[in-house]
Formats: C-alpha cells, sequence, structure tokens
C-alpha cells in the first residue's frame, strides 16, 4: 500500500467509525453512512494544475507566482502540496454538518431544499470550500467574487426568494454557510513542513454568524429568535423553526442560548467548553 492508498484508507476509516464513539442523532448517522465508501480523488498532474491555475480570471498581486511561472525543479513538490491537500473537520462538526442539513431540508427555502435534496456530506464540505468568494469581510460585507466582481450588502439575500445575479446560491455560500465553512481547516504538505489555514471568528455583523452564540444582545437574545426555554405553547411556525436552528447550536456548544437579562452568572463562569 503507497502512501496515497494509506491516507484514502485512514481518511476513510477514521471518519467515519466515529459513529461508533458519537452519539449520534439517526439524522447522523443516515447522512454519513452514505458516504462510508468515500476515497481520496486522484491526484491532478502538474500540467492540470497549471491549467487550472490559468483559468482563474483573476489577476495576481504578482503575477511571477503563478504556476506556469515556476521553475521545473519546483513542479515535484508543487504537485505534493497539491495532491496532499486535506480538509481537517472536527467529528462533532460533521455532526453539526449534517443536522443543519436536516434542518434546511425542513425549514429552508424552496431554494435551498433544492441544493440540498440527496447532497452527501463531502458534497457539502466540497460546496463550503468551492463556493466562497475571494474576499469577504467588513459590516458592509465588502466582496471579491471568483469572477472579479466587486460590490458590497445583499449576502442575505443568496439562498432566498429575493437573490439576484451574480450572488445566487449555486455559485456563492449562504451567510448560514459562511459560519460552517469557519470550522473546516485545510492543510498540505511539503516534504519539510505542514501547513494549515484555519478561518477566524466573525463578530462584526451584528445579529449573524458567530455573533449570535457569543455576543449578547437586547434584540438578538429573545424568545422569539429562539433563545432561552421553548414555550410549551402558542409558538408559531417562525418561532419552531428559529428554536430548531438555535438547538443546533446548543447542542454543539453543550450550552443553552441565555436570554438577554436572564444569565445565571454563577453558571457561565463554571462552563467549560
Amino acid at each position: 500500500m503507497d502512501l496515497s492508498e494509506m491516507e484514502s484508507h485512514c481518511y476513510v476509516s477514521h471518519t467515519f467509525n466515529m459513529l461508533r464513539y458519537i452519539d449520534c442523532h439517526k439524522c447522523v448517522k443516515d447522512i454519513l453512512t452514505q458516504s462510508k465508501d468515500i476515497q481520496i480523488p486522484k491526484a491532478h498532474s502538474i500540467r492540470e494544475l497549471i491549467a487550472n491555475s490559468d483559468e482563474m480570471g483573476l489577476r495576481f498581486p504578482n503575477e511571477r507566482y503563478r504556476l506556469r511561472n515556476q521553475p521545473p525543479s519546483s513542479h515535484p513538490s508543487i504537485k505534493e502540496e497539491a495532491s496532499s491537500v486535506y480538509p481537517f473537520v472536527f467529528e462533532n462538526v460533521f455532526v453539526l454538518f449534517c443536522k443543519f442539513l436536516e434542518h434546511k431540508l425542513k425549514y429552508g427555502s424552496e431554494i435551498e431544499k433544492d441544493i440540498y435534496s440527496g447532497m452527501k456530506i463531502e458534497d457539502f464540505v466540497e460546496r463550503l470550500l468551492v463556493k466562497r468568494c475571494v474576499s469577504f469581510f467588513g459590516k458592509k460585507n465588502r466582496f471579491l467574487l471568483r469572477t472579479g466582481e466587486i460590490g458590497n450588502d445583499n449576502f442575505k439575500l443568496i439562498g432566498t426568494d429575493d437573490e439576484e445575479p451574480p450572488l445566487v446560491m449555486r455559485d456563492y455560500l449562504t451567510l448560514d454557510e459562511i459560519k460552517l465553512a469557519s470550522f473546516i481547516s485545510i492543510s498540505s504538505r511539503s516534504k519539510n513542513q505542514v501547513t494549515i489555514g484555519i478561518c477566524s471568528l466573525q463578530l462584526d455583523k451584528k445579529g449573524l454568524m458567530d455573533y449570535q452564540d457569543i455576543i449578547l444582545g437586547k434584540s438578538q437574545n429573545c424568545q422569539e429568535n429562539g433563545y432561552g426555554p421553548k414555550p410549551k405553547k402558542n409558538c408559531s411556525e417562525e418561532m419552531e423553526k428559529n428554536f430548531h436552528r438555535r438547538s443546533l447550536w446548543n447542542d454543539f456548544y453543550s450550552h443553552k442560548s441565555p436570554i438577554y437579562g436572564q444569565i445565571d452568572k454563577k453558571g457561565v463562569q463554571c462552563t467549560s467548553y
């Protein structure tokens, strides 16, 4: 068994044997077991890598760093690094991804349901990696798209009936997906090093993404948005959806989302994550 075969075997065994150790919801087991025979794709040749690089429509800050401009002596290490690229995802994040898909198939928009229908977990992870913008930052959601287009805002509309090109879910991540994508790290190796790329928290967008779980706000942390205990009756369809969404993150962090002004300070201080 060569190195690539060993990596493929380890990838499959580690990812799906975790079902033995995690108390999984039925939907998680159903989704993960669909992919129990997954294999690492065949590595690209250096010619294919250069061709893919050339197809990128965006200009590099310095074109000297394009693959086509690298000396032949560097091609073996380039191929090794490219073929060893590997998504690093913790087991509990896989569980979160599966529950997210279940939530969207039940409560999502028609556009979301259409895209997620029949999607396997490896397809979802790939989507979270390849459907990103080149850059996306700031309170006004300034972006640079893979097509070279620039702009700001309107990301809230992706995946809704009001989405408009070029910001459509077929091509780009929704804000909910961007939040999930930050849990994926990317690693690659060369002869002398291992490189890992990670994402940081998104706290600059009020009421969105990581802000929902970390920052306490009077208008955000209320029962209408799914925070606090779920009412036993008179729960509207929208509130039911919000509580179900919040339950995904309550389970993930093992911490219930509090209502603003009703926080047990002693309990918070004693909580470990």
